[in-house]
């Protein structure tokens, strides 16, 4: 799903998934609080991240099998670049993050938490593996972070049929949300490919991850994601508003790979960076281009990939309750805080 900010692409989704099957299981990964009253009207589980609402994802709680040490190494790597402004890992230091990880689990560590592991580099004596120590510091024991990544596992995903992690009360912590959406896949991968879970249709919706296309590892990762989750009777939903997501390996990878693409209102020029990329035609240029925003709905183009393929012009109109929730104009606003007030 790709668009400009504003132009539909939360609404969408919300309208989707409040008709999609009452058995369905549906999960979304969100960085702008879009989706809150979904939760409400489905009765499904919100977990709100905010520094008074600290939920500990538990980065290393797991069952530490192959694709599980896999997760944990693209964690690390994600948390070893965050807030260090200039930091890179190179091939081979990536390298060694996999190898420690490897070797820490086979040593049959007692518990699985995150301070473990930085015990665990301390007796390496190598100068990696200190550096490393000294970068995850501040998700380690007493370090600002802690609370949210260095415990057990409070996620609490699969007590309802609609899950939502809402990380927008973080958005003054960039680095920790990236950390935060790379441990949510883990997390969700395990529980989505479960067998008990097999015969049901599954969703899983990650709204505006663009730094997982630029990481090597995430990218990497998302990839075999998307295949493994096919095989499990889910679907697997990307939204971007960032152009150049698509222009990175994995981006185009998805683009590939995906049956469907749905574009809300987008630029001439931000098209033609991507129009190779998508195979869009002049006339689907000039019809995206041309897609209008009204004030309780919206406009986009649906192109679907199966069989002969096919593209046409969607009107998204949300149900009431979602146009006052979500809605971006001065009388939506109006009307929220007047709901808020009167529920107050």
């Amino acid at each position: 799903i790709v668009g400009k900010t504003r132009r539909g692409k939360s609404a969408f989704l919300n309208t989707y998934l409040s008709q999609v099957g009452a058995s369905d299981l549906a999960y979304i990964i969100d960085r702008y609080g879009s989706y809150g009253e979904l939760a409400r009207r489905r009765g499904g589980r919100l977990i709100p991240f905010s520094p008074d609402h600290r939920v500990c994802i538990g980065t290393m709680d797991g069952p530490l099998d192959s694709r599980h040490r896999q997760h944990i190494a693209m964690t690390l790597e994600e948390m070893s670049l965050a807030g260090v402004s200039g930091q890179r890992v190179t091939p081979d230091e990536r390298t060694l993050i996999g190898n420690y990880v490897e070797d820490w689990a086979l040593k049959g560590p007692l518990t699985l938490t995150l301070s473990d592991f930085s015990r665990y580099l301390d007796t390496l004596g190598d100068p990696f593996a200190a550096r490393l120590r000294l970068l995850l510091g501040p998700y380690v024991g007493e370090g600002r972070y802690a609370p949210f990544v260095d415990g057990p596992n409070e996620l609490g995903i699969g007590e309802s049929e609609l899950w939502i992690a809402d990380i927008a009360g973080l958005e003054d912590f960039p680095d920790l949300q990236a950390v935060l959406i790379a441990s949510l896949f883990t997390s969700l991968e395990r529980h989505i490919t479960r067998a008990d879970l097999l015969h049901l249709k599954k969703i899983l919706a990650a709204d505006e991850v663009s730094f997982l296309l630029r990481n090597p590892q995430a990218a990497a990762f998302l990839r075999k994601l998307a295949v493994a989750l096919a095989r499990f009777f889910c679907s697997f939903i990307l939204i971007s508003q960032s152009m150049s997501d698509f222009l990175t390996d994995l981006g185009s990878a998805a683009v590939k790979m995906a049956d469907t693409h749905i574009f809300f209102h987008l630029g001439r020029q931000e098209l033609h960076e991507i129009a190779e990329v998508f195979k869009l035609p002049e006339h689907t240029v000039d019809t995206i281009v041309n897609l209008r925003r009204y004030e309780d709905c919206s406009e986009c183009v649906v192109r679907y990939e199966e069989g002969e393929g096919g593209a046409g012009v969607m009107r998204v109109v949300p149900p009431p309750a979602f146009i006052t929730a979500i809605g971006q104009s001065a009388a939506h606003r109006q009307a929220r805080s007047f709901q808020l007030g009167s529920e107050a």
